[in-house]
């Protein structure tokens, strides 16, 4: 379950990722060497709620609350995925498709990601990055019709991975 936050935002939308599982401590690796260091695969949705009032400390406050950041139904092994770079992602809201890219679309591939990451943290096993929606597929950008509201029904699908479905609930006191 997603569920909004309690503060002032005009936009709750949830964006589908792929989510890269890291299996062995990694620090400073190279583009070449990354994969060697991935365990596995997951769908990860990632909440965001935008234009959040005081606008101080936003993207802390816009992405970091505990439900928005919703992964699974599984981790498929690194071994089970022949090319992650050509999987099929898709998203609907409601059953509507919102959502629809393959991961070769992606600014940054998978082995950059993981070298950028490692040389600004060290990783270890069970950290996973998410790497992010291609540019022009993101939800509230384009489409005001894909905002989240309570009643919601998120559902994403990538390719090998699963299908993951989310309620979207308002915050209960």
């Amino acid at each position: 379950t997603m569920v909004l936050p309690d503060f002032a935002a005009s936009v709750f939308e949830g964006e589908a990722e792929l989510g890269l599982v890291i299996g062995k401590p990694t620090s400073r690796v190279s583009a070449a060497n990354a994969m060697d260091h991935v365990f596995g695969y997951i769908n990860f949705i990632d909440g965001s709620a935008r234009g959040v009032v005081p606008p101080t400390n936003v993207f802390y406050q816009m992405k970091s609350r505990a439900t928005f950041a919703p992964i699974g139904p599984y981790l498929v092994t690194a071994d089970e995925v022949p090319d992650p770079q050509k999987l099929q992602v898709k998203l609907w809201v409601n059953g509507q498709l919102k959502q629809n890219f393959n991961t070769d679309d992606m600014a940054h591939k998978i082995p950059r990601c993981i070298e950028w990451v490692s040389h600004i943290h060290n990783l270890e096993p069970g950290d996973i990055i998410t790497t992010g929606t291609p540019s022009g597929v993101a939800l509230g950008i384009k489409d005001r019709n894909a905002f989240l509201k309570p009643g919601d029904v998120v559902t994403l699908h990538i390719k090998g991975l699963g299908e993951q479905r989310q309620l979207v609930l308002p915050l209960q006191r």
